[in-house]
């Protein structure tokens, strides 16, 4: 995605430390100061990478890659399970990527919303529950260095999947 003007969309960071410990990247902030980055003010670019899940007729089938750069896929189809746990897989420019760090809001038929933090296997996989009836969005942040000269030396890509199970 980029502007009309060929540029890219930013985030300027008044909190970055608050950022990475939300999405689960504590680890970029000594990499900042290797490079020599303040974090106060940080700019990046970035992306998102959002996918839906939505059920057709029975909704049976299953999900496959689209081909985005940061994607999650549901390897447990959550319209034709009545599983009370589903498979989630992130892939990373079509791979596998472990240690990923997958955060997932889950909306209750009542509203209430708890987060939880799945950090994914080798190849990719977390298991989260996903009770009948529940909302989900699941979430995976994935950080790129790029030249600090461009203004902005990090391109932040945001990969997300929702999907409701049926009651």
């Amino acid at each position: 995605m980029s502007l009309e003007d060929g540029s890219w969309p930013r985030i300027v960071f008044a909190g970055y430390a608050r950022f990475l410990a939300t999405e689960g990247l504590e680890g970029i902030a000594a990499r900042n100061a290797e490079r020599g980055l303040d974090p106060v003010g940080m700019t990046e670019r970035f992306t998102r990478h959002a996918r839906a899940l939505v059920a057709s007729g029975g909704g049976e089938g299953a999900d496959r890659p689209a081909g985005l750069r940061l994607e999650i896929l549901a390897e447990t189809n959550p319209y034709a399970s009545d599983a009370p746990e589903i498979v989630l897989r992130v892939l990373l420019d079509g791979a596998p990527y472990g240690a990923a760090p997958l955060r997932v809001l889950a909306r209750a038929p009542d509203g209430t919303v708890t987060e939880t933090r799945h950090p994914t296997d080798a190849e990719g996989r977390a298991t989260i529950p996903a009770p009948p009836g529940i909302e989900i969005l699941a979430n995976v942040v994935w950080l790129e260095e790029t030249d600090p000269a461009t203004g902005a030396p990090w391109h932040s890509h945001w990969g997300s999947l929702t999907f409701r199970r049926p009651e």
